[in-house]
């Protein structure tokens, strides 16, 4: 009869050997080979207690068939699969689109812009031009939807004075609704529902001779004002500047524009008020300063020139604002040493060229012109892709922004248009398009006030034009561009093909009457690219349907037509 386990108290302590002892030879069991506290299981007789087999067990089926096959399927199954994963992973790397070139350019390289005049040169006090300003700004808010439906990207407001800014208690009712307003604007173009830029050109290198700096310094024996500006005893002379005599100081003193007076930035207390006056614009949220024209220095040489070292002052005032935010120098002497490829100096290269606008809109032969101006920016582009070249043949994402130009054209239905005025609205519209295909370019279209803004919400043509533009970035921004050859003397043709992927051709005809040609040159492979119908001029945009499919080999474009043809991919 088994006797029963005294049970043990809790404050006893527990026995862990024997505890162990009981749970290997249950009562009833024979302890003959426990010796000594000592318990041995003799190996015959073990149940079964999860532990695996020996080495001994195992070696019997080491040569067993069965085994044999799976052991070896699944050391081949195993290299299959990882081998299969490493080639997927770099298939993936190679094969998948990447992040596309232009994601790497600040947005003032991506963007176009309508350019607004906001006139105040005949509002002689500061506080009429201050109501003056305000007014035009309230005029430009009313018509801020027109941003969005003309696809433009943001506003260069131009013809801003400075100074508004520079307040005092006679003005600082009408400065304040100035700001508001401003403000205001810049708010709305920020919005949800417009989601554009705003950018203001001062003209920081000069001031009025009505104002008080300049009046103050132009008395006998003044000085606090005198070093502002630019005075000489005598007229310096293989100048660009224009001097004009001040006969009871005895002193001549420097100006570019009538009615101005050339500031002295090498003056720490004139640079110190200037930088103050404006990082009240910049802290107006603006996107960005267009800075129009150059600062100039009086050397302790005695040697007037405009500075670039100011110029790089301006950028860190600028950037103090924000780094998101452009500073776009017009009209700049020092455009070659801006443009030099460089960290500091990439700030600069947004810098409008007017000289081109004004060399083809004044030109006796307009197609000529285009041509000409082609030729040298697709030789400039030819060369960069050369230094900064791929394996695909396209350049890597650390060049594409270099280079980088902006060109002003006017609004092509502008009555103050050269080319509108003398060749019809198709012409001016034909090279308004052309601009957005120069090489690496950003385009300004100007010659609107803030009323006439509203013209925009039927441009079809603009909207269209920057439509393509947004949607095909790559081609635009950064395809290769050629001028083509067509067997018209009146037709002035050019591509633009990114990757062998995406392919425009603009055709102007510039004759007064219809000319049929073919354009000669390579194009995208036939069975997977159509040439259809991208845009039209204006005045033949209800004639010439968008889509129609175009035979390079015949086209017909009517007098004076343009055609913007898009090689489609074929569905």
């Amino acid at each position: 009869m088994t006797e029963p386990t005294p049970e043990r108290s809790p404050d006893d302590p527990m026995d862990v050997d024997k505890e162990a002892r009981m749970l290997l030879n249950p009562p009833g069991e024979s302890n003959a080979n426990a010796t000594n506290g000592q318990v041995v299981l003799p190996i015959n007789n073990r149940q079964s207690s999860g532990v695996g087999m020996s080495k001994q067990e195992l070696m019997k089926y080491a040569n067993d068939p069965f085994w044999i096959r799976l052991r070896m399927t699944l050391f081949v199954l195993f290299w299959v699969v990882w081998f299969a994963m490493l080639i997927g992973a770099v298939l993936i790397i190679a094969f998948a689109p990447g992040c596309p070139a232009t994601s790497s350019l600040p947005w003032w390289k991506k963007c176009s812009l309508i350019q607004v005049d906001i006139n105040l040169d005949d509002q002689p006090t500061i506080k009429e031009k201050l109501t003056r300003a305000t007014n035009k700004v309230n005029d430009l808010k009313e018509n801020i939807g027109v941003l969005q439906d003309s696809k433009m990207d943001g506003y260069l407001l131009t013809g801003l004075d400075p100074f508004l800014l520079q307040t005092d208690n006679d003005t600082q009712v009408e400065s304040d609704k100035f700001k508001n307003a401003l403000v205001e604007l810049i708010s709305e173009v920020h919005g949800d529902d417009v989601k554009g830029k705003i950018i203001v050109g001062l003209q920081l290198g000069e001031t009025s001779t009505s104002h008080q700096w300049f009046t103050e310094s132009s008395v006998v024996n003044a000085t606090q004002y005198r070093d502002y500006y630019i005075w000489k005893k005598d007229k310096p002379i293989n100048t660009t500047l224009r001097w004009d005599y001040r006969s009871e100081l005895l002193l001549f003193w420097a100006r570019i524009t009538e009615g101005k007076a050339l500031l002295n930035y090498a003056n720490t207390p004139m640079r110190d008020e200037v930088h103050q006056l404006f990082l009240n614009w910049v802290r107006t949220k603006l996107d960005g300063i267009q800075l129009e024209g150059d600062l100039y220095v009086n050397d302790e040489q005695g040697q007037v020139h405009p500075s670039s070292d100011t110029l790089l002052q301006v950028h860190k005032w600028v950037k103090s604002g924000g780094q998101n935010k452009a500073l776009l120098v017009a009209d700049s002497k020092l455009r070659e040493d801006l443009t030099v490829q460089g960290e500091d100096d990439a700030t600069y290269e947004l810098s409008p060229e007017s000289t081109l606008w004004t060399e083809i809109s004044t030109a006796g032969n307009v197609q000529e012109a285009l041509k000409k101006a082609f030729s040298h920016y697709v030789q400039l582009e030819k060369e960069t892709v050369e230094q900064n070249v791929t394996k695909d043949g396209s350049e890597t994402k650390e060049d594409v922004g270099q280079g980088w130009r902006t060109f002003v054209v006017d609004y092509p239905a502008s009555e103050q248009n050269p080319i509108t005025s003398k060749h019809g609205v198709p012409i001016a519209e034909g090279v308004l398009a052309a601009f957005f295909f120069l090489p690496k370019s950003t385009p300004i279209v100007k010659g609107l006030d803030p009323v006439q803004v509203a013209k925009l919400k039927n441009d079809k043509f603009i909207s269209k034009l920057n439509d393509l533009r947004d949607t095909h970035s790559e081609s635009f921004l950064l395809g290769r561009t050629e001028i083509l050859q067509v067997t018209s003397d009146h037709v002035f043709a050019v591509s633009r093909i990114y990757k062998e992927k995406n392919m425009f051709i603009l055709l102007i005809n510039f004759a007064t009457t219809s000319q049929e040609f073919e354009v000669k040159g390579t194009f995208p492979d036939a069975t997977l690219f159509t040439p259809r119908i991208a845009l039209t001029d204006t005045s033949n945009s209800n004639s010439t349907p968008l889509e129609k499919v175009v035979n390079m080999k015949a086209i017909k474009l009517e007098p004076h037509q343009v055609l913007f043809v898009e090689f489609a991919p074929n569905e």
